[in-house]
């Protein structure tokens, strides 16, 4: 499994696909750099969350995935 160079886009949508949270182009493994369950500065509720993301990896292939994240305070 080829290792990730950069994480070019991070995005985190509700379940009605508005936009949580969205960071562009950072190194990875940078937990502060992550979604702290807040959106325009207010606490999301509990709920699942679907996540995008695209990443560079070393040999300069992109590739995207997606999953979800369940919030929970």
């Amino acid at each position: 499994h080829p290792c990730v160079k950069r994480v070019l886009r991070w995005t985190v949508v509700n379940r009605w696909g508005q936009k949580m949270f969205e960071r562009l182009d950072f190194a990875p493994n940078r937990p502060e750099l992550g979604w702290d369950g807040t959106a325009d500065g207010a606490e999301q509720p509990m709920d699942t969350y679907v996540w995008f993301a695209e990443f560079l990896l070393y040999d300069g292939k992109k590739v995207a995935k997606k999953g979800d994240v369940a919030l929970v305070r």
